[in-house]
């Protein structure tokens, strides 16, 4: 997974997904997966990185790995939740 900028990268690990800038964690979801949903309870921008859009960035990567994966998301955190209610086929993108 990776976004229009290419020295961002966002990568799915096993209990979360991570914006990475090099060897540098910028933003970062937990996340549960079960039944083929991904339930995303927090998105956090470390302090010193936030106000840049990183979370934005974070979620776009996200949203790809959902669709590629053929899974839903809940998104029960404020941030992810915004981000995905205003996507064209959100209603195909979310388990609520």
């Amino acid at each position: 997974m990776s976004n229009a900028r290419s020295d961002l990268s966002v990568s799915r690990r096993d209990d979360r997904y991570e914006l990475h800038d090099g060897d540098e964690l910028l933003s970062f979801a937990p996340y549960s997966e079960v039944d083929g949903v991904i339930v995303m309870p927090h998105v956090e921008t470390r302090v010193q990185h936030r106000g840049n859009g990183y979370s934005s960035v974070l979620m776009a990567g996200v949203v790809d790995d959902v669709r590629a994966r053929g899974v839903t998301i809940d998104p029960i955190c404020w941030v992810a939740r915004q981000y995905v209610a205003v996507l064209p086929d959100a209603a195909d993108l979310t388990a609520r």
